[in-house]
């Protein structure tokens, strides 16, 4: 084998070998409880900050 040809097969190897990890790869939801202190108002002195 020649280098070009061993290369091609390694570049082949690496898109397949990526497209493959994208494509098992998956998401789902988690079902998280509700705190009880984020349905009440901030009732705390006001800071003031910079952004940026």
């Amino acid at each position: 084998m020649n280098i070009q040809t061993r290369r091609n097969v390694l570049v082949a190897a690496a898109l397949v070998a990526a497209l493959t990890g994208c494509a098992t790869e998956s998401s789902r939801t988690l079902d998280v409880p509700v705190v009880s202190s984020a349905q009440r108002p901030y009732t705390g002195k006001p800071v003031a900050i910079a952004v940026g």
